[in-house]
Protein backbone atom coordinates (compact mmCIF):
# COMPACT_ATOMS: atom_id res chain seq x y z
CA UNK A 1 0.00 0.00 0.00
CA UNK A 2 1.45 3.34 -1.01
CA UNK A 3 0.80 6.16 1.44
CA UNK A 4 0.41 9.63 0.04
CA UNK A 5 1.50 12.53 2.20
CA UNK A 6 -1.47 13.24 4.39
CA UNK A 7 -2.03 15.59 7.26
CA UNK A 8 -3.67 13.79 10.16
CA UNK A 9 -4.11 14.30 13.86
CA UNK A 10 -2.91 11.54 16.21
CA UNK A 11 -5.09 11.46 19.32
CA UNK A 12 -3.37 9.82 22.27
CA UNK A 13 -5.14 7.99 25.12
CA UNK A 14 -8.29 7.50 23.08
CA UNK A 15 -9.48 3.91 23.00
CA UNK A 16 -13.00 4.54 21.78
CA UNK A 17 -13.72 5.54 18.20
CA UNK A 18 -16.48 8.10 18.82
CA UNK A 19 -14.36 10.78 20.60
CA UNK A 20 -11.69 10.51 17.90
CA UNK A 21 -14.24 10.98 15.13
CA UNK A 22 -15.68 14.00 16.94
CA UNK A 23 -12.23 15.62 17.11
CA UNK A 24 -11.78 14.97 13.39
CA UNK A 25 -15.13 16.47 12.52
CA UNK A 26 -14.43 19.57 14.64
CA UNK A 27 -10.93 20.02 13.14
CA UNK A 28 -12.13 18.99 9.67
CA UNK A 29 -9.15 16.69 9.27
CA UNK A 30 -8.31 12.98 9.39
CA UNK A 31 -7.79 11.64 12.89
CA UNK A 32 -6.21 8.47 14.26
CA UNK A 33 -6.62 7.03 17.74
CA UNK A 34 -3.39 5.73 19.24
CA UNK A 35 -3.33 4.29 22.77
CA UNK A 36 -0.77 2.45 24.90
CA UNK A 37 -3.38 0.35 26.66
CA UNK A 38 -6.61 -1.39 25.72
CA UNK A 39 -9.86 -0.07 27.16
CA UNK A 40 -12.20 -2.63 25.60
CA UNK A 41 -12.06 -5.54 23.19
CA UNK A 42 -9.98 -8.64 22.75
CA UNK A 43 -7.31 -9.82 20.32
CA UNK A 44 -5.05 -12.71 19.51
CA UNK A 45 -1.31 -12.74 20.18
CA UNK A 46 0.70 -10.34 17.98
CA UNK A 47 4.04 -11.27 16.40
CA UNK A 48 7.18 -9.77 17.93
CA UNK A 49 8.44 -8.01 14.76
CA UNK A 50 7.79 -4.34 14.05
CA UNK A 51 4.69 -3.98 11.88
CA UNK A 52 3.01 -7.15 13.17
CA UNK A 53 -0.66 -6.52 13.87
CA UNK A 54 -4.04 -8.12 14.40
CA UNK A 55 -7.64 -7.03 14.71
CA UNK A 56 -8.98 -5.62 17.97
CA UNK A 57 -12.48 -7.04 18.35
CA UNK A 58 -15.51 -6.17 20.46
CA UNK A 59 -17.77 -9.20 20.08
CA UNK A 60 -17.89 -9.58 16.28
CA UNK A 61 -17.06 -5.96 15.45
CA UNK A 62 -13.56 -4.80 14.46
CA UNK A 63 -12.88 -1.71 16.58
CA UNK A 64 -9.19 -1.22 15.83
CA UNK A 65 -5.82 -2.83 15.37
CA UNK A 66 -3.21 -4.01 17.82
CA UNK A 67 0.12 -2.93 16.32
CA UNK A 68 3.72 -3.72 17.24
CA UNK A 69 5.56 -0.45 16.55
CA UNK A 70 8.96 -1.64 17.78
CA UNK A 71 10.35 -5.15 17.90
CA UNK A 72 9.97 -6.82 21.29
CA UNK A 73 8.05 -4.00 22.98
CA UNK A 74 4.39 -3.77 23.98
CA UNK A 75 1.86 -3.07 21.25
CA UNK A 76 -0.10 0.09 20.53
CA UNK A 77 -3.87 0.17 20.00
CA UNK A 78 -4.87 1.97 16.80
CA UNK A 79 -8.35 3.05 15.80
CA UNK A 80 -9.66 4.91 12.81
CA UNK A 81 -11.11 8.30 13.38
CA UNK A 82 -12.57 10.71 10.87
CA UNK A 83 -11.83 10.54 7.10
CA UNK A 84 -9.32 7.69 7.38
CA UNK A 85 -9.51 3.91 7.07
CA UNK A 86 -7.92 1.54 9.54
CA UNK A 87 -5.26 0.15 7.17
CA UNK A 88 -4.13 3.67 6.35
CA UNK A 89 -4.09 4.64 10.04
CA UNK A 90 -1.80 1.67 10.82
CA UNK A 91 0.61 2.64 8.02
CA UNK A 92 0.74 6.28 9.15
CA UNK A 93 1.42 5.30 12.77
CA UNK A 94 4.22 2.94 11.67
CA UNK A 95 5.81 5.71 9.59
CA UNK A 96 5.65 8.04 12.61
CA UNK A 97 7.47 5.57 14.91
CA UNK A 98 11.14 6.41 14.47
CA UNK A 99 12.95 3.98 16.73
CA UNK A 100 10.52 4.38 19.62
CA UNK A 101 7.31 2.63 20.61
CA UNK A 102 5.27 5.85 20.48
CA UNK A 103 4.67 7.80 17.27
CA UNK A 104 7.03 10.78 17.10
CA UNK A 105 4.32 13.50 17.29
CA UNK A 106 2.81 12.11 20.50
CA UNK A 107 6.24 11.34 21.97
CA UNK A 108 7.39 14.93 21.43
CA UNK A 109 4.12 16.34 22.77
CA UNK A 110 4.56 14.25 25.94
CA UNK A 111 8.15 15.46 26.35
CA UNK A 112 7.07 19.09 25.97
CA UNK A 113 4.18 18.70 28.42
CA UNK A 114 6.51 17.07 30.96
CA UNK A 115 9.03 19.92 30.59
CA UNK A 116 6.34 22.58 31.05
CA UNK A 117 4.84 20.78 34.03
CA UNK A 118 8.27 20.69 35.75
CA UNK A 119 8.74 24.42 35.12
CA UNK A 120 5.30 25.27 36.53
CA UNK A 121 5.60 23.06 39.60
Amino acid sequence: MEIQKKRASLCRRESLVTPIKTVGVELDMPTIGCAKSRLIGSHREVGMKKGSHCRLMDDKEVIGRVLRTREGLKCMYISEGHRIILDEAVQIVLKCCRGYRLPEPTRRAHQLATKIRKQVL
